[in-house]
C-alpha cells in the first residue's frame, strides 16, 4: 500500500509545482504593473516604408510629441519589408476580428481601438484614446500584445495538468481496480531471502553429487574377467594337449 501511496504522491506534486510556479509568475507580474501606474500608452503603429498615408501619420505624432508625449510612445512594425512584421499585424487584425478589413497601412491600435488607414479625422479620435487609456493604471489598460501573450502560458498550464491528471488516473486504474493483483511492496526483501535460501540448497546438492565416491565394479564386471581367465587356461591347456599329441605320433612312426 504504501508503494502505491509512493506511485501517487510524485505525480501530485509535479502538478502543484505546475499551477504553483504560474500563480507566482501571474503574482509577479502584477506586483510589476502596480509600479508602473503613470507609465506612457504604447501606440502600435505598423506602416509600410514609402507609404504615403503611413508617412503623414508620422509627421503628426512627430508633431505632438512636445505637448503629448508624455502619454504614449509609439512602438513601431514596418510590414512592407518585414515578414515577421507582417505576420504579426495579420495576428493582431485576426485577434480583432479585422482581417478581411485590414487590406493595408497604416494600421494603428491604442488601447482596444483600432484605425485602419489614417487622415485628419482620426487625430482626435487617437488623442482620445491615448487619454483615456493613461488615466488608467497599468494593470488595467488593454494591451493587445499582451493579451495575445497571456492566452499561451495559460493554456501551457492547462495542457500539462491535464496529462499530469491522465498519469494520475492511469495508476489509480491499474493499482486500485478490482482485478489488480495486491502487491506488497514491504515483502520484497522476504522473497528475495527464500530465492537465496532455495539457491542454497540447490548449490548444496550440486556440491554433493560432485563429491560422492565412484562405485565399485559390479559382479558382472567381476565375472566377466574370471570367464575371460578360464578362456585363456582353457585355450593354454589345448595347445599343450594338441603338442603332446603331436609327439606321440611321431615316436609311433618312428
Amino acid at each position: 500500500m504504501k508503494g502505491k501511496l509512493k506511485l501517487l504522491v510524485l505525480p501530485l506534486l509535479l502538478i502543484a509545482m505546475v499551477f504553483g510556479f504560474g500563480l507566482t509568475k501571474v503574482s509577479a507580474d502584477d506586483v510589476a504593473t502596480e509600479t508602473l501606474s503613470n507609465a506612457k500608452v504604447k501606440v502600435y503603429f505598423f506602416r509600410g516604408e514609402g507609404c504615403s498615408h503611413c508617412a503623414e501619420a508620422e509627421q503628426w505624432f512627430s508633431s505632438i510629441q512636445e505637448t503629448e508625449g508624455q502619454y504614449f510612445e509609439i512602438v513601431d512594425y514596418e510590414v512592407w519589408y518585414d515578414e515577421n512584421n507582417k505576420e504579426l499585424m495579420t495576428k493582431v487584425a485576426k485577434f480583432f476580428n479585422e482581417e478581411d478589413q485590414v487590406t493595408g497601412v497604416p494600421y494603428i491600435i491604442v488601447g482596444d481601438q483600432t484605425f485602419k488607414g489614417f487622415n485628419e479625422s482620426y487625430e482626435t479620435q487617437i488623442l482620445e484614446e491615448i487619454h483615456s487609456e493613461y488615466q488608467m493604471n497599468v494593470e488595467d489598460r488593454f494591451d493587445v500584445m499582451e493579451r495575445m501573450n497571456a492566452v499561451k502560458p495559460w493554456l501551457t498550464y492547462v495542457v500539462l495538468g491535464l496529462a499530469f491528471a491522465l498519469v494520475v488516473f492511469i495508476i489509480v486504474a491499474r493499482h486500485f481496480s478490482p482485478a489488480a493483483e495486491e502487491v506488497n511492496y514491504e515483502d520484497d526483501n522476504q522473497y528475495q531471502d527464500e530465492a537465496d535460501e532455495e539457491k542454497k540448497v540447490e548449490d548444496r546438492l550440486e556440491k554433493a553429487l560432485a563429491g560422492a565416491p565412484k562405485p565399485k565394479k559390479t559382479a558382472k564386471t567381476s565375472s566377466a574377467k574370471k570367464s575371460d581367465d578360464a578362456k585363456k587356461t582353457k585355450t593354454t591347456t589345448t595347445k599343450k594337449t594338441t603338442k603332446t599329441t603331436k609327439k606321440t605320433t611321431t615316436k609311433s612312426k618312428k
